[in-house]
């Protein structure tokens, strides 16, 4: 999956920092990287996505109850939508859908 990310993402990324703001010119000699190249280099960057499905409350009994085929269910309903995750900040929206014997999300809404 190839993500690009709008502005607010690249900022809450950490990717945005005084160079962003400087000139486009050769900035070398200040340590620094230009915007074009910045761009170019974080393109070829590899991050984990990860799909949210969704959570519930458990007490610390019901955690300690749980064993293998334990059911633990979500506070989720199977037509509400995903969310695509880099980092903790939510990328996407999509639904679950099958890929063979895998699960996939096709994207309904990119975040704002």
């Amino acid at each position: 999956m190839t993500f690009k990310p709008n502005q607010n993402q690249f900022d809450a990324f950490g990717f945005r920092g005084q160079d962003t703001d400087r000139p486009t010119g050769d900035t070398r000699a200040h340590g620094t990287v230009p915007q074009s190249t910045l761009g170019a280099l974080i393109d070829n960057v590899d991050v984990t996505v990860e799909t949210y499905i969704g959570e519930t409350p458990l007490s610390i009994a019901d955690l300690n109850a749980l064993r293998p085929g334990s059911v633990v269910p979500l506070e989720a309903s199977l037509s509400d939508l995903v969310e695509l995750r880099v980092n903790g900040v939510t990328i996407a929206h999509g639904e679950l859908v099958a890929v063979g014997d895998k699960f996939g999300v096709r994207i309904t809404a990119i975040a704002p």
